[in-house]
């Protein structure tokens, strides 16, 4: 518990707000007071919980944040949202600061919803030595396992049904973003950095990447792989390419392969081979067949979006190639792992 608190005071979020006052203020279930003497008046501070919507919003703006901490540099090529050797996401770089603050996050969320159920009074308060208790921590721990329930329901409910939408509507009317080809398309070579334009739109990437990894892990730790396999159709679902409505290549695919690396990053990461059955729910179709329509679909809707992706590779606007470029790199990634039979159907 002490681990999980200073994780997010780490990352300046606070459980508890501390308020100072000269007389005694009543005790309720949600605050505890302490009282010290560091004057000749009896000065007492007390704690008091704030709400789990207060401190989800805190989370949110965090990871929102650790996405752009380019932005408050002097040198914004200092900490890129993507690795601009590898095409990762920042958080995935150990030098970034936004690698400590998504195991920060992932942290503190895994023992919020395993150490901070429902108890009563008694039962939390053993967990706690009069000789080493901290009240801060008493307070703005308990029952925060709802916490963990609101931001899960908040972050999937945008997967699946926001994210989709919200980019083709920014995609129709960002007329920058719009792809004209000419007769002498050829991808242009990457100059070591990203174009400054191009920041914007790559720091949303990261920003949605790192929310899908941060609830990949939780359901993860919770062996809820039957989960993280529905959010991934859904999300595809919702963003697959729809080549009788959208202009493509003029306009760049919905469906992004960094977030849906990002949502299969535990599994990517895990050593045990079990994971790898979890996470391939399309082999327990009864129907074999029904199995297999279901990879080729996802596999399909995965190679029409990197098809458009490599083609848009050849423009000459930062704001259209960099991306491209950080699309195509993680497709090229996952074909070389377990999950290949996402991208290399035969």
């Amino acid at each position: 518990l002490l681990e999980g608190y200073n994780s997010l005071r780490h990352l300046g979020i606070s459980l508890v707000v501390e308020e100072v006052a000269e007389t005694e203020n009543q005790q309720d279930q949600d605050v505890n007071p302490k009282d010290t003497s560091d004057s000749d008046d009896d000065v007492t501070i007390t704690f008091i919980r704030r709400s789990n919507h207060d401190v989800v919003v805190d989370m949110m703006h965090v990871a929102h944040l650790l996405t752009r901490i380019h932005m408050h540099l002097k040198n914004s090529t200092t900490y890129p949202p993507f690795s601009t050797d590898t095409f990762i996401p920042c958080f995935n770089v150990e030098s970034h600061p936004a690698a400590q603050g998504k195991e920060c996050i992932i942290q503190t969320l895994s023992i919020m919803d395993v150490y901070c159920t429902s108890m009563t009074d008694s039962q939390w308060n053993k967990l706690f030595p009069p000789e080493t208790a901290d009240d801060a921590i008493r307070v703005g721990m308990r029952d925060r396992h709802d916490l963990v329930n609101i931001l899960l329901s908040s972050i999937l409910g945008e997967i699946s049904d926001m994210w989709a939408v919200s980019e083709r509507s920014s995609t129709l009317i960002s007329e920058a973003l719009h792809y004209e080809s000419t007769n002498e398309d050829e991808i242009v070579p990457f100059v070591g950095r990203f174009g400054a334009k191009s920041l914007v739109r790559l720091s949303n990437l990261a920003e949605k990447c790192l929310l899908a990894q941060v609830v990949s892990s939780i359901l993860y730790q919770r062996d809820e792989h039957q989960e993280v396999a529905t959010l991934m159709l859904k999300y595809i679902i919702s963003a697959t390419v729809s080549f009788g409505v959208g202009d493509y290549p003029r306009l760049q695919p919905v469906l992004s392969v960094c977030v849906i690396e990002s949502m299969l990053s535990p599994y990517l990461q895990s050593s045990h081979s079990h994971t790898l059955t979890q996470l391939h729910p399309f082999c327990h179709f009864n129907d074999a067949n029904a199995a297999l329509c279901m990879r080729q679909g996802i596999e399909l809707a995965m190679r029409a979006a990197v098809g458009i992706w490599t083609t848009r590779l050849a423009s000459s606007d930062e704001r259209i190639s960099d991306i491209s470029r950080v699309e195509v790199a993680c497709y090229d990634r996952l074909s070389k792992t377990w999950l290949s039979w996402l991208v290399n159907q035969k």
